[in-house]
């Protein structure tokens, strides 16, 4: 379980409407949307920096597995956005 998710549930009480469903207090609205926004601002780093590692990555991986990869079964650009 991601941190976010775990911080999440440590805020929210599970329904028993349904699976998967969790309700908040109209109190914690606030601060869980400030934590949410802060969070998505701190993925976009990590995947920039993804993005921008994972070239490199499979050139290397292809020349230490050289005859076990099929170019067209690895992608140059993960569509991560």
């Amino acid at each position: 379980m991601d941190r976010i998710t775990q911080w999440l549930k440590t805020r929210c009480t599970p329904s028993e409407f349904r699976a998967g469903v969790y309700l908040l207090a109209v109190e914690l609205i606030e601060d869980v949307d400030t934590q949410l926004q802060e969070y998505a601002a701190e993925r976009q780093g990590l995947v920039r920096e993804f993005v921008k590692a994972y070239p490199p990555a499979v050139l290397v991986a292809k020349k230490r597995l050289r005859t076990f990869v099929r170019d067209a079964s690895v992608s140059t650009a993960p569509p991560v956005r």
